[in-house]
């Protein structure tokens, strides 16, 4: 009979044991680190920075040309 409540306790406490590890896992896969979120947060910016600048500089291209082309034909 004491065999039994040894192995039951035992039982509890390895259950226990397994539950709170596991917890504390999900619980680090679900939670975000701060480093994660500021090196996305950066390179998001910094390529739709990127990317507004590229279409700036290839309108401003374009109208330059446009503009050299119109004051050609009025010449």
């Amino acid at each position: 009979m004491a065999q039994q409540n040894d192995k039951k306790i035992s039982s509890q406490l390895n259950k226990k044991k397994w539950l709170t590890i596991g917890v504390v896992g999900v619980a680090l896969l679900l939670i975000p680190r701060r480093s994660s979120r500021k090196d996305t947060a950066y390179s998001d910016n910094t390529a739709d920075t990127t990317d507004k600048d590229t279409k700036n500089a290839s309108t401003k291209a374009q109208n330059t040309q446009s503009i050299d082309k119109n004051t050609k034909t009025a010449d």
